[in-house]
This record gives structure tokens, sequence and C-alpha cells, in this order.
């Protein structure tokens, strides 16, 4: 499963296999996020197994649906609301992990007073392609109005 790594134990990766989710706990991960929605695509598990499976490998989880097409700055305040009482090491997820590394790179980009032109190439620094339109626009948009340099 390939990661991106971020500051104080984050990393983001795409959706993780059901053998990677048992093994999370033998692995030392402590929590896992999920950004993905039920209904994007039919075969990956959905959520309440998920949960199940990570809480049985003995990690906490905490889901936040986000699409891509519409992003909700409301899921975004709640996620980096939640972000710094969560367990680490922590995994972050969605299908392909992009929108999971834009989330945690918006709080990285915000706690360092960075403007979303700063956040962008800060992203691609670490392996986030900003090959969306719309999730690049939300990421410059919201860390602009949420950045107070």
């Amino acid at each position: 499963m390939p990661t991106i790594e971020f500051e104080h134990e984050i990393r983001t990766s795409e959706q993780p296999s059901a053998k990677e989710l048992a093994q999370l706990g033998l692995n030392g991960w402590k929590c896992v996020v999920n950004f993905r929605v039920d209904e994007e695509e039919p075969d990956m598990p959905p959520t309440a197994a998920e949960e199940e499976a990570v809480k049985a490998a003995g990690a906490e989880y905490r889901h936040f649906p986000v699409e891509m097409k519409r992003m909700q700055t409301e899921m975004v305040d709640r996620f980096r609301a939640e972000l710094p009482n969560l367990p680490r090491p922590l995994l972050a997820h969605c299908q392909s992990g992009k929108r999971a590394a834009a989330m945690v790179l918006i709080d990285e980009a915000i706690r360092h007073r960075l403007t979303g032109l700063q956040a962008l190439p800060l992203g691609e620094a670490k392996g986030i392609e900003w090959d969306h339109a719309e999730l690049r626009d939300f990421v410059a948009t919201y860390v602009n109005s949420h950045s107070h340099t």
C-alpha cells in the first residue's frame, strides 16, 4: 500500500486491503480515518465492515465521507477539529488516497500559516498529484479562508 507521510505520525493511502486492515494493530497503527463515501465504488468494503475490521485489529476508527466533486467545508472542519485528539500513528485513506492526502495537507498548511498557493506545491513535494481541478481548487480556497498569516 503506497503511502504519503505527513507530520505527527500521520500517513495517507489508498483503500487498504482486507488483509492490511486485519494487520493494522500488528503494524502499529492506532487509528484509521476513512474519507470514502460508501456508494462511490461497489467493490469497496462498506464503512460498517471496515470499522469492524479496524476495531478488531485494536485501532480506533473515524469516518468523514468526502466526495471529490462535492467537497464540503463542514466535513473538513469536523475532521480538523477531531484530528488533534486522534491516536497516533494514524492512517487516513480513501479510494485512491488523494482526498485523504488533501485533507491532511489542509490541516498541515493551516497550522504552518501557509496560503493556498503555498500549500499546493507542498502537497506536490509530498507526492500529491493535482489531477482533479475540483480537489486542487478546494484545497487552495479552504486554506486561504482558514489561514491567518
